[in-house]
């Protein structure tokens, strides 16, 4: 019952309640309905390691690149600062990565790029410093000035599509209770999600399958 309550994305409140079978049954504890759904999430990991090597975008093909602050954290003395960089990056196929980076610098981005994404794939971002030199890299690059206010350049370049994926992730993680550290594991559950609605998929039977290669 915990894993199809996690499976279908119910609150702890509700999986606790679902677990309880009988009146004379003691309700699960936070914590215990959390542990559950850490060590499913710890199972997804095997799914986005499928496709950690499978570069996206390609010849012919678009690549949306962006980057974000997800999350909030408390500093010291109760003062609460934003957390997590994470880069998303998107292609013609609707084919997504989002991974957490330390920073925004062209090191780290450049890493990234090279890592998720095909060369001589043509990609699309903001005028960040940090994407510079990606034609040296062997992409072409466009770029789409949104500090003019412009959300699509004159002949089409845009990140709106990357940039749809910050609403639903920043809903989820406003809601606090999610660790720094965990950020990159609950990144692999919203792109599982994703998967499963775009494939019409059951994400209970789906994750079930990921059980089983346990077994």
């Amino acid at each position: 019952m915990a894993i199809h309550c996690f499976a279908w994305g119910q609150t702890y409140e509700q999986t606790k309640l679902a677990c309880q079978l009988t009146a004379e049954q003691e309700k699960l504890s936070d914590h215990t309905v959390g542990d559950w759904f850490r060590k499913l999430r710890d199972r997804l990991i095997d799914y986005a390691a499928e496709d950690a090597g499978c570069k996206i975008g390609g010849q012919g093909m678009i690549v949306q690149v962006d980057e974000a602050l997800i999350g909030r954290r408390k500093y010291n003395r109760g003062r609460v600062i934003e957390g997590t960089w994470v880069v998303g990056l998107i292609d013609s196929l609707g084919q997504l990565r989002l991974t957490v980076t330390s920073d925004r610098s062209a090191a780290s981005l450049e890493t990234i790029l090279r890592k998720h994404v095909n060369p001589e794939s043509e990609i699309h971002t903001d005028g960040w410093a940090g994407y510079r030199r990606l034609k040296e890299l062997g992409y072409v690059h466009k770029t789409v000035n949104h500090s003019a206010r412009e959300f699509v350049s004159a002949e089409g370049t845009h990140t709106q599509r990357i940039e749809s994926q910050w609403r639903n992730l920043r809903r989820k993680f406003s809601r606090g209770g999610i660790r720094h550290e965990d950020i990159g594991e609950h990144l692999v559950e919203h792109i599982w999600r994703r998967q499963c609605r775009i494939g019409n998929k059951d994400p209970f039977l789906d994750i079930l399958k990921y059980l089983q290669y346990e077994a």
